[in-house]
């Protein structure tokens, strides 16, 4: 069954999750069992399917669209080392200088263009994932309205220099 925001609703129980309709729920629970796993032994984990292929379709077209209107997202040009500082230390991996540049979308522009990434983003099921397959005891959703949810896009010329997230 799904509510009136397009969620699916799996019962378990005498609890329930609510799972997006984007979401293909087998893949999601295949990558609940074997993630941490992988994320170990591989650093990496594949969850093939993840998404429904409809899903997919109407998400990049949504953000098709938003790169296309007037006004809509920045453009940024950053140049930083790669722990993504801006001022250059002695240490030899600190003075290396790298470039990003990219057009940017918030999530409030998103959430009015392109609602299932957002909804997908702010699902405690993917924090849930998330958390358990880093190992971490915690792990919350960004409160910030604008950069808790972004989408990146690289035209001719732009690139994401090499940087670490921390």
């Amino acid at each position: 069954p799904q509510d009136s925001n397009g969620f699916k609703v799996i019962l378990g129980g005498s609890t329930f999750q609510m799972l997006p309709g984007c979401v293909n729920r087998a893949a999601y629970s295949a990558a609940r069992a074997v993630c941490r796993q992988e994320i170990l032994t591989k650093g990496i984990c594949e969850i093939p399917g993840f998404l429904q292929p409809e899903a997919v379709r109407k998400i990049l077209c949504s953000a098709e669209q938003l790169k296309k209107r007037p006004g809509c997202g920045f453009r940024s040009f950053e140049e930083h080392n790669v722990y993504l500082e801006e001022k250059a230390d002695v240490s030899r991996i600190r003075s290396a200088s790298f470039s990003s540049s990219k057009v940017l979308i918030n999530q409030a522009e998103l959430a009015e263009g392109c609602p299932e990434l957002v909804e997908l983003f702010h699902w405690d099921g993917l924090r849930q994932l998330l958390q358990e397959a880093f190992g971490l005891e915690k792990l919350f959703c960004s409160a910030d309205p604008l950069g808790g949810v972004y989408l990146n896009f690289f035209e001719k010329g732009d690139q994401l220099g090499w940087h670490f997230d921390r």
